[in-house]
């Protein structure tokens, strides 16, 4: 899991980038321990992940990662729209925001949100009349909001979202390996 990151800090557009990124990268460890317990030499393992290798993006390495038994079904949806979601926030020229009701129905779409919803009933939360976009002078007003303790609902239900992901990920993989040593 990624140490030190706090996610909810990053703007909407790092927030998803970064997720993408920590997720992209537990998928790459786990695929790269597979495929080398197959005798695949280190030249070509790192062939395989570089750029223009068959595994040198996010999408290949979900599906062959679901392929190998390496994540669930409901896993292998969730990176599917959190791929669907880095792209959207990442070739978009326009601002991209947690706001956006395409990005919101995205985000409820995960399946990790239901887990998310249930434990955090409790939680603050905040948002601004209208659109919900900060504009440079609503910006010290937000900051303050967020001093007392509220966050952005739709944004801190991503980001728990993609920390119940990576738990997942390692219990799959966990459950996996120890299936293995134990037949």
């Amino acid at each position: 899991m990624a140490e030190n990151i706090d996610l909810i800090h990053e703007s909407d557009r790092g927030c998803v980038l970064v997720a993408a990124s920590i997720l992209e990268s537990q998928l790459e460890q786990e695929l790269r321990k597979e495929i080398s317990s197959h005798g695949m030499s280190n030249r070509y393992l790192n062939h395989s992940f570089d750029a223009n290798g068959p595994l040198g993006t996010f999408s290949a390495k979900i599906l062959i990662s679901r392929g190998f038994g390496l994540i669930s079904e409901d896993v292998f949806h969730d990176l599917m729209v959190i791929r669907k979601l880095r792209n959207q926030f990442a070739h978009s020229i326009d601002r991209a925001s947690f706001a956006d009701e395409k990005i919101i129905a995205k985000v409820n779409s995960l399946l990790m949100i239901k887990k998310v919803q249930e434990d955090t009933k409790e939680m603050k939360r905040y948002k601004f009349s209208g659109d919900d976009e900060v504009e440079s002078s609503k910006v010290p007003l937000e900051l303050k909001i967020q001093a007392s303790g509220y966050v952005r609902y739709h944004k801190s239900m991503f980001c728990l979202a993609v920390h119940n992901l990576e738990i997942e990920m390692l219990k799959h993989c966990v459950g996996r390996y120890e299936r293995l040593f134990r037949d």
